[in-house]
């Protein structure tokens, strides 16, 4: 604690202190320029048509690219969330669940012909938040 007054100490002592001066300034316009003033250069205005081939090729590519990846995006941003049960095998385990609660792995993997570890993922599937939202 006591670095930090230390630290004040020196941010308030170090402090400069600016004042303005009391001579005051004024402003004046801009001198415009005499004789005519070329604007063919870089100012003029020029169509698609009249720019190089190679920037014509890098805007259309562009351009072209930009919207591959607009389509490939589209099906991510449209996604839903799928339903669970559309699994026939978590289909499955989930009505055997209802039918006989309090049953095993073991039981449901007998029963329903399936590996154990295929019955423990989808028990997995089953107990996330998605599938129980009021919980």
């Amino acid at each position: 604690m006591r670095w930090i007054g230390y630290l004040l100490f020196f941010l308030f002592f170090f402090s400069i202190v600016a004042y303005a001066g009391e001579g005051g300034y004024t402003v004046d316009s801009y001198p415009t320029q005499n004789g005519s003033i070329d604007t063919s250069g870089a100012d003029a205005t020029i169509s698609f048509w009249e720019l190089p081939l190679w920037v014509q090729i890098a805007y259309i590519s562009g351009v072209i690219l930009a919207s591959l990846g607009l389509l490939k995006i589209i099906p991510i941003v449209l996604a839903r969330i799928k339903n669970l049960l559309e699994n026939q095998s978590r289909h499955a385990i989930f009505k055997y669940i209802l039918n006989n609660p309090g049953c095993t792995i073991a039981e449901i993997s007998d029963q329903q012909n399936m590996n154990m570890g295929s019955v423990k993922y989808h028990i997995y599937r089953l107990k996330l938040p998605k599938f129980y939202p009021w919980l």
